[in-house]
């Protein structure tokens, strides 16, 4: 379940740095908190609401301008890599901020935004959550996390208790129970998008090397 809150994590951390990529092309200054950018960026039609049609138009717009100020012979800059990455994810971080599933993002919604950016720094909760989840998941307590550990962490009781502290710190559905439903079916969109069957060994060993940073088919501390 690391895996799959870390899949989450990636998901979130590509919207901000597309969304530092928008503010940028746009010329607009990040002044304002996060949430209140992404929201004056995309909103169109300035009705306090972020629709998929208005996210897809804007990346339309981001993509087009990315590609007429590059070289066509240096291949896609970094940005443009970035913006194509996003366009697959973007239908899973809508489903999970879409608290009240009108298919719209109201600000309210955006706030999970603010506050997992938040959540990230030195005094915020991701850190204690990881370590908290790391504690439930490292059952023979080495300090380090195998494929078959993060296989079992999908059984119902870790799952369970894995749900409601996440919901604890991004309380994004009324109760964790909802919650964990919702990341289930997100998970399953996901699966789409990576073209995975099932949540098996060998696609969660691939899934793995998001994380694992040194190559050794484990996760530390």
């Amino acid at each position: 379940m690391l895996l799959r809150v870390s899949f989450a994590s990636i998901l979130l951390s590509c919207l901000l740095s597309w969304i530092d990529v928008v503010v940028s092309q746009n010329q607009q200054p990040k002044l304002q908190p996060l949430d209140q950018v992404l929201m004056m960026v995309l909103d169109s039609d300035k009705d306090s609401k972020i629709t998929r049609g208005e996210i897809s138009d804007s990346m339309t717009m981001l993509k087009n301008l990315l590609g007429s100020s590059q070289d066509p012979s240096s291949g896609p800059s970094e940005n443009s890599q970035l913006v194509d990455k996003v366009e697959l994810y973007v239908p899973l971080i809508f489903q999970l901020l879409d608290a009240n599933e009108d298919d719209k993002l109201s600000k309210t919604e955006l706030k999970y935004v603010l506050k997992f950016e938040q959540s990230l720094k030195k005094s915020g909760g991701m850190r204690d959550l990881i370590r908290d989840l790391f504690g439930i998941l490292d059952t023979n307590n080495d300090d380090l996390l195998s494929v078959v550990e993060l296989m079992r962490s999908a059984a119902d009781g870790p799952l369970t208790v894995i749900a409601s502290r996440v919901h604890e710190l991004f309380p994004m559905r009324s109760s964790s129970s909802e919650f964990k439903g919702v990341l289930g079916m997100t998970m399953v969109m996901l699966q789409g998008v990576t073209g995975a069957d099932d949540w098996n060994e060998d696609n969660a060993r691939e899934g793995l090397r998001w994380i694992d940073s040194d190559g050794d088919g484990m996760i530390s501390r």
